[in-house]
């Protein structure tokens, strides 16, 4: 599996999940969440692949947000 940020527009940001299979693709998909509503416009239909994506986009978020706010913090000195 991987994952990627395909596309972040405003609120809405859509995760690419990439499927492998002996080191080549074998599928992807799409999913959608909506940051404003905090919640999943699009899942995906394996449980277990849809709590990855969440792990992932969690990830991404803290990142996200500890980006912020060390560039905030760095310009106020």
């Amino acid at each position: 599996m991987r994952f990627g940020i395909a596309c972040e527009n405003g609120l809405l940001l859509s995760l690419r999940v990439i499927c492998e299979k002996n080191y080549r693709p074998a599928g992807d998909t799409v999913l959608q969440y909506d940051s404003q509503q905090a919640q999943w416009i699009s899942s995906h239909p394996d449980p277990q692949i849809q709590k990855m994506a969440e792990c992932y986009l969690e990830s991404y978020l803290s990142r996200k947000t500890q980006s912020v706010v060390d560039s905030t913090s760095s310009t106020d000195e």
